[in-house]
């Protein structure tokens, strides 16, 4: 009879000890769908219109709010706003396209827009600045009789907070082949452009923008072209899967060629488009251009675009245009065009 008690007493034990176990795991937010399924992980981000969740044995998914009824956590979170205040809350519903937070101490709702809404974290943790990174590269290589090689890389970095975006950007294109009258390996391409750009957000679409773009490029003679500009700019999207904004103002250009140097001041007309247009599919356009003050039919325009293919969560598939027109060149060099396919990865 002891033996049996005794079995009976360690089975309860070994039971009690899983459940302390297995308790805290089985602890996790969830998101209600409004056609009733229930899932269950944890919540990363509310951004806009778009929920960010790392779902239980799952990577991490983004949902439209228009298909959440609520979310609960089983931890308090902090829901930042735009206006740079925030609230603490452990439940999250949505309704008539607005977001209804329940406070944690007071027990009130409050509602509003879903594009108030920037960030989420943990009680007691600064703001939130969200970061985004990728580098891709690109080789070719033909065997003919001029055996051309291509290589190139892109690498870019943004970081956005309700206040403050920077965006930057460097590209690297490279171009050799054998001369069959020499005989010897020659660099046909050697070309160097990158972009940084920040913006000030003095009102929730509008901002001030302060940009600097500079460009190497031996074989077409130019040592160096350096171009700041600064105007203001108007968020026209601003969600997740689709961002666009338009800039104006003034912008100063400092070119150094082999045998010339010229010095000006332009205007500034510019846009930025990146948008989703599938669920892995998303296109981008990055395009300027600077007519001069005193003569605007001389100009310079700018472009870089095109299709990125998501083939995992973290790596991708690109094909990108470099487009640029300067009507000062008054050759067929006025004209340069690069189309660049690449593997690249998203490291942030």
């Amino acid at each position: 009879m002891k033996k049996i008690i005794m079995k009976f007493f360690i089975c309860v034990s070994l039971c009690l000890v899983a459940l302390s176990f297995s308790a805290p795991i089985c602890i996790a937010d969830e998101i209600i769908f409004l056609n009733g399924d229930r899932l269950t992980g944890k919540l990363t981000n509310i951004h806009n219109e778009n929920v960010t969740f790392n779902p239980e044995l799952m990577g991490t998914i983004t949902c439209d709010i228009s298909k959440i009824e609520s979310i609960t956590t089983d931890e308090p979170v902090k829901i930042n706003f735009d206006d740079e205040t925030s609230i603490t809350t452990t439940t999250i519903s949505f309704e008539d396209d607005e977001v209804l937070i329940t406070g944690l101490n007071t027990g009130s709702v409050l509602n509003v827009s879903p594009d108030e809404v920037f960030s989420v974290r943990k009680p007691g943790e600064g703001r939130a600045a969200n970061w985004n990174g990728s580098i891709s590269a690109g080789f070719t290589k033909t065997d003919n009789d001029e055996k051309t090689t291509t290589f190139n890389t892109i690498l870019q970095l943004q970081r956005r907070s309700p206040k403050h975006r920077l965006r930057m950007r460097g590209i690297l294109f490279l171009e050799e082949e054998d001369d069959a009258a020499t005989g010897k390996r020659e660099t046909t391409e050697e070309n160097f452009n990158s972009d940084a750009r920040y913006d000030y957000f003095f009102k929730k679409r509008w901002f001030w923008s302060y940009g600097i773009n500079y460009k190497r490029d031996i074989i077409n003679d130019l040592d160096y072209r350096i171009l700041i500009g600064s105007g203001p700019g108007y968020q026209v999207l601003d969600s997740t899967s689709n961002k666009f904004d338009i800039i104006a103002g003034l912008a100063y250009t400092k070119e150094q060629y082999t045998d010339e140097e010229n010095s000006y001041l332009s205007a500034l007309f510019g846009v930025n488009l990146d948008c989703k247009i599938w669920d892995r599919l998303s296109v981008n356009l990055d395009a300027t251009i600077t007519p001069k003050i005193d003569e605007p039919s001389d100009y310079i325009a700018r472009g870089f675009g095109g299709l990125k293919l998501m083939a995992t969560d973290s790596l991708y598939l690109n094909f990108n245009t470099i487009f640029e027109y300067n009507s000062n060149v008054k050759t067929a060099d006025s004209t340069d065009t690069k189309f660049i396919f690449g593997v690249g990865w998203d490291f942030l």
